[in-house]
C-alpha cells in the first residue's frame, strides 16, 4: 500500500483517496483506511481530518508555497527540503518556485542533471532542526 501511494504522487501526482487504494489493490476500504492510520502514526504519511492524505513526505497532497515543475508534472513539496527531494526522487531536471519567507519576493531554484544552478544566490534556510520535524510536521 505504500509502495502504491508513492508511486500515484511520484507517477500522476495524485494522492489516491482510501477508497481508490482499496479499489486498485482489491482491499476492504476498512483495512485501507486502518493502514493509512498505520501509516500516519510510523510517520510514513500525514493525514488531513478528514482521513485523505496531506503529505507522503516528500510530496504534498494539496498546493503548498513550494512549486516544484518538471517537464513532465507539477508537485508541490510542504517545504524546501521536501521539494529538493522531490526533484532527487523523480529524477528529472526541474525549477522549485517559493517565495522568500521575509520578505514574499519570488524566489526559484533551477536544478540540472542533479546540481544546483544557484545563479541568484538564494540561500536554504530550514529553521527547525531534523529532530523536531515530527513535533509540528506540517509547519515544519
Amino acid at each position: 500500500m505504500r509502495a502504491f501511494i508513492f508511486d500515484e504522487l511520484m507517477q500522476r501526482n495524485h494522492a489516491p483517496s482510501a477508497v481508490e487504494t482499496a479499489q486498485a489493490l482489491e482491499l476492504d476500504s476498512a483495512l485501507v483506511r486502518e493502514t493509512y492510520r498505520a501509516l500516519a502514526d510510523g510517520h510514513i504519511i500525514v493525514l488531513q481530518s478528514n482521513g485523505d492524505i496531506l503529505t507522503a513526505n516528500p510530496y504534498a497532497a494539496v498546493p503548498t508555497p513550494f512549486v516544484v515543475e518538471t517537464a513532465r508534472l507539477t508537485y508541490n513539496g510542504i517545504c524546501i527540503w521536501d521539494a529538493l527531494g522531490i526533484v532527487a526522487n523523480v529524477g528529472y531536471d526541474a525549477t522549485v518556485r517559493t517565495t522568500c519567507g521575509d520578505c514574499s519576493d519570488g524566489l526559484a531554484l533551477t536544478l540540472r542533471a542533479g546540481k544546483l544552478i544557484n545563479a541568484g544566490g538564494e540561500i536554504v534556510h530550514i529553521s527547525v532542526p531534523a529532530r523536531q520535524w515530527w513535533t509540528n510536521i506540517v509547519f515544519s
